[in-house]
């Protein structure tokens, strides 16, 4: 992530979502400013352990910023497959669940991003986040096929 050209090749990535980079990868005495696509947003926190958010397609200074953290802000679409469900039946369903997510960019929810999905990572991408959200969303599946005919969740009946 250190070179420009790297970041400039995150930047293009279509499955990247998040990174967190120590400013003086970035910034230094050639380059004062980061200007953020309109696609990504930053969180910077400051030498003095302040935050700040930045926008999508904001001018990002450099000066005083000890960390960044960069998201994709706009909508990515997500696919998952849970093969086997048993159904109230007891045959057995599988099941794809597509969902938009989309990066709140409020500071207390980009630093649970950078806890949950990053952690000790440097950078996360869609599969990153499909690994945090799988339990979750099969643990509700799950329940759902459970309370349900097979008949029923393959001609869609169950609302």
């Amino acid at each position: 992530m250190g070179e420009t050209v790297e970041l400039n090749q995150w930047f293009q990535d279509a499955d990247a979502v998040a990174c967190v980079l120590p400013a003086e990868r970035y910034f230094g005495m050639m380059r004062r400013t980061l200007e953020l696509p309109g696609a990504f947003a930053a969180l910077t926190r400051a030498e003095d352990g302040s935050a700040r958010v930045w926008p999508a397609g904001a001018r990002v200074p450099g000066d005083g910023v000890a960390e960044m953290l960069l998201v994709r802000a706009l909508p990515f679409e997500l696919i998952l497959d849970f093969p086997q469900l048993p159904a109230a039946d007891q045959y057995l369903c599988d099941a794809r669940v597509t969902v938009q997510v989309q990066v709140l960019t409020e500071r207390t929810e980009l630093e649970a991003l950078a806890g949950q999905v990053l952690g000790s990572r440097t950078h996360a991408d869609s599969a990153a986040v499909v690994r945090y959200l799988a339990p979750h969303l099969e643990r509700a599946l799950r329940a759902f096929v459970a309370e349900h005919q097979a008949g029923a969740l393959v001609e869609a009946r169950v609302a």
